[in-house]
């Protein structure tokens, strides 16, 4: 029998054609799947940029953030930072969802983690990040120096004196500890900053010296101190910063030699009483007769000028420039403009949230919240610099406890039948013109808060209206140093994870 070739053709050709569509199915099978693959894996990148995009802007948000934040405790920081809770956001492709939650608190430190997930049509990606979240103090205080200080005369005619403050007698030893390569004749524990001449020195003292205190050489030079701060890993040590009140005042650099005893060191300062008033070199002092007239007695108190540039006062005083100290208080909402006599944005509410304000005004009339207290004393910025004409402050019916700090282009007058408890500041006018630099106290009968003073015949015994408190100053320094301190966001290192595959 014969067989048939075109059956055999047949299935040959059957054979092929379905081997050849197997081929193409599977190639088509591993093209699409190929595909899926690369689609996959676009989604997967697209979602982890979203994520990421999502850290990043949510660390920026947080250091921005922390800026304004008031310093406060670690917990209230991480607290603020960490509400809300939840920040949702696009990026195109994608969508994110950072949650912040707190990993630990210890001193003024806080770590908080951002858990970032990354969303596209296919896809999330989940990383995290943990950020460092830090109080960083600088070198602010208050540290009055006395209990009535201006940048020209001082006139107290009113019916009750000044009084400083008594301070036991004692002494310490500085040393100027600091190292480093400096210009000939100069120490490097000296610093000259807006016209101030001071000393970064430590002392082994127990108990060390206060900020705010004044001290004293045996050549008749002054020291006001504005900072005190252990030594690190040395409980027996203390730093400490020293303003120079009386010294070198034709000094402009910091090349030009100051204290010899300060720059080779060991030097010991005295303990000198808290005077009544300073003005700088060249001023007057006037007081009157009958109601005043111990005010500068150096038994008593004592009156005191000092060298350095009147444009000094406020470094003196706070230990910053001025744009630093008001670029803090707007951050903080702690700056009122357009003031006057109470007018404006300011009331006294203000004064139940904040202890340190700087306020935009034309006069003053201090409200009853804004006294503060012994305990919780407050820190006044009286800012008139922008006013042709003189200015009034006024303390009426009761005791203001902290700080007032004036500045003005013209006279300045303390009014009012109140107490000033602390210390006030007053910066004034044109410095080359004297006549318009005059600070004056007015009527008004002190509080027995204050020490009582005779008069210059030994008779008229008054208790004073304006009285240096070391407490009260203290207190301030520590609610200035916290006010001008700021909150730092920084990155964890190797803290970066991915927590999906």
């Amino acid at each position: 029998m014969r067989k048939n070739p075109d059956g055999y053709a047949l299935i040959l050709a059957l054979s092929a054609v379905v081997i050849l569509g197997l081929l193409i199915f599977s190639l088509q099978m591993v093209s699409l799947s190929s595909v899926r693959t690369v689609s996959d894996e676009g989604q997967r990148t697209q979602s982890f940029y979203a994520a990421q995009s999502g850290l990043e802007r949510v660390t920026r948000q947080l250091t921005n953030r922390a800026k304004t934040l008031a310093p406060s405790t670690a917990e209230a920081a991480a607290t603020g930072l960490s509400t809300p809770a939840s920040h949702l956001g696009n990026t195109g492709a994608g969508s994110f969802n950072v949650a912040i939650t707190t990993v630990s608190v210890a001193g003024n430190d806080a770590v908080l983690r951002l858990l970032a997930s990354g969303t596209t049509t296919a896809a999330t990606r989940v990383i995290s990040q943990d950020v460092k979240v830090t109080l960083i103090g600088g070198s602010a205080g208050a540290f009055p120096p006395t209990a009535l200080i201006a940048t020209g005369n001082i006139k107290d005619a009113g019916a009750a004196p000044v009084a400083g403050e008594k301070v036991p007698a004692g002494s310490h030893v500085f040393t100027c500890a600091l190292t480093g390569t400096v210009p000939a004749g100069v120490s490097p524990c000296q610093v000259k900053a807006g016209g101030l001449n001071t000393y970064n020195v430590q002392t082994t003292s127990n108990p060390p010296p206060v900020a705010g205190q004044s001290l004293k050489d045996a050549a008749g030079n002054y020291y006001t101190v504005q900072k005190v701060t252990p030594v690190a890993g040395d409980p027996t040590r203390w730093n400490v910063s020293l303003a120079a009140m009386n010294e070198n005042p034709t000094t402009t650099t910091v090349t030009q030699p100051m204290n010899t005893a300060l720059l080779a060191g060991p030097v010991t300062l005295s303990n000198a009483n808290t005077g009544a008033m300073a003005a700088p070199t060249g001023s007057t002092l006037t007081t009157n007769s009958n109601n005043t007239g111990t005010v500068c007695d150096p038994a008593v108190y004592g009156c005191s000028t000092y060298s350095f540039p009147p444009s000094a006062l406020f470094q003196l005083i706070f230990g910053v420039p001025k744009t630093e100290f008001s670029g803090r208080m707007q951050e903080q909402g702690s700056y009122f403009t357009g003031i006057g006599t109470q007018a404006g944005q300011f009331s006294g509410a203000a004064c139940t949230t904040r202890s340190v304000m700087w306020l935009k005004v034309t006069d003053l009339d201090v409200p009853q919240d804004c006294m503060g207290s012994p305990t919780s004393p407050k820190v006044l910025i009286v800012d008139a610099s922008e006013s042709s004409s003189q200015v009034q402050v006024k303390v009426n019916n009761g005791v203001f406890y902290g700080l007032i700090y004036i500045i003005s282009n013209d006279k300045v007058t303390l009014a009012g039948n109140g107490t000033y408890v602390g210390s006030v500041v007053s910066e004034t006018g044109i410095e080359t013109d004297p006549s318009n630099n005059d600070l004056s106290t007015v009527t008004g009968n002190g509080s027995s808060v204050c020490p009582a003073l005779p008069g210059s015949n030994g008779n008229n015994t008054k208790a004073a209206k304006i009285c240096y408190n070391r407490d009260v100053v203290a207190r301030i320094n520590t609610d200035v140093a916290l006010q001008l301190s700021h909150y730092a966001v920084t990155r964890l290192p190797n803290s970066w994870q991915e927590h999906s595959r």
